[in-house]
Formats: C-alpha cells, sequence, structure tokens
C-alpha cells in the first residue's frame, strides 16, 4: 500500500510516465520526465547547444504539427539507415518528447516502428529533435554529437557495425 501511494505521488510530482508514454501524444506534460537513464543529460546538453548558438532553436508549433515533423524526421533516418545498408538493430529515443522508434534490419530493408520501447538486449540511442535535426541537415558531424552529449548510447553497447552504418547514415549527403 505504501508503495503504490509513493509511486501514485512520484508520477504527479515528477511527471514519470509509464514506459511507451510519450509527450506528444498528450500523457506527459512535463519536460524534465524520467524516462531513460542518461536522458537527462542529453536534454540539458541540447539546451546548452542551443543556448551556445551550435544548436538551431525548432520554432515551437502545436502538437500535431510537432509529430508529423517528428514523423518526417524518423522516416527521413530510416531511409538514410537502409541506404547504409543498418546491420542490427536499435531504439531511439526522443528525449524531449519521451518518444520511442525501434528501427531494425531484415535483408535490405530497414523497418521502423513507433511508440516501441526497447527490447531487452536492444542497444538505445538517445537524443534530442533539434540535435537529429541537425545531424540529418548536415549541420552537425554525428562524432561531435557524441563527443557533446546530444547523442548518447544507453543500455547495451552497440556492435561496431551497427554504431558504423549510423554514422555513415547521419553523414551529410547520404
Amino acid at each position: 500500500m505504501r508503495k503504490s501511494v509513493l509511486a501514485a505521488a512520484l508520477v504527479a510530482v515528477l511527471g514519470i510516465a509509464p514506459a511507451g508514454a510519450c509527450g506528444l501524444h498528450g500523457t506527459i506534460d512535463n519536460p524534465f520526465t524520467i524516462s531513460h537513464p542518461g536522458s537527462l543529460g542529453v536534454a540539458l546538453g541540447t539546451r546548452q547547444a542551443v543556448v551556445d548558438g551550435q544548436l538551431a532553436a525548432l520554432p515551437e508549433v502545436d502538437v500535431e504539427t510537432a509529430s508529423r515533423r517528428l514523423d518526417e524526421r524518423l522516416e527521413q533516418l530510416r531511409a538514410r539507415l537502409e541506404r547504409a545498408g543498418l546491420r542490427g538493430g536499435f531504439a531511439l529515443l526522443v528525449v524531449e518528447f519521451g518518444h520511442w522508434t525501434r528501427f531494425a534490419a531484415s535483408a535490405n530493408r530497414v523497418r521502423m516502428v513507433t511508440h516501441a520501447t526497447p527490447m531487452i538486449d536492444d542497444p538505445v540511442l538517445l537524443t534530442s529533435e533539434p540535435a537529429l535535426a541537425a545531424l540529418l541537415d548536415g549541420h552537425l558531424a554525428a562524432a561531435a554529437a557524441e563527443r557533446s552529449g546530444l547523442v548518447r548510447w544507453a543500455g547495451n553497447a552497440p556492435p561496431a557495425a551497427l554504431s558504423e552504418s549510423l554514422l555513415t547514415a547521419l553523414a551529410a549527403g547520404v
């Protein structure tokens, strides 16, 4: 009884939501939501990069437009991963929205499943929408994003082939 009351209080005060919840779809209304270890560091790094002028702040838009914009970026990443010959799979968390997406290679295709939390052995890639936008638009190199904490692997370490294909996909002009 005491544990359930404490859990309910944490949900109410801190905005900690169940796994798989997404801020774009009305479940979370707290930018400091804890959705995965390391996500707060990515969010704070993103904010600092915007303040320092390393990343462009994305225009504030309504939820439907933000969702559509993120879906387009994720589809762009999926297509690039396919062209880069992704091997394996991983889960991606866009930290400010708590938005999960799983990418998995199968033959010459890459399958993308949105709102799918990681499998137990999935490598997890944490990033933010401004960082993802800068990477896909060629304004930020993947290695620089990783060094500055704007992109961070969490959970199981990714195999070298997965990291290599992701870096290739994020390189400008792929």
